[in-house]
């Protein structure tokens, strides 16, 4: 994966933690996948 995969997965996590309330009308909790 290498280093540059943190800053994707940090922008991801900002872009789910505004869609997710939007999309489902629900918390943006962290999906338990993500830390696998």
């Amino acid at each position: 994966m290498g280093p540059a995969c943190e800053p994707g997965r940090a922008w991801f996590a900002r872009l789910w933690a505004a869609a997710r309330p939007v999309v489902a009308g629900r918390a943006a909790h962290t999906p338990r996948i993500w830390n696998t």
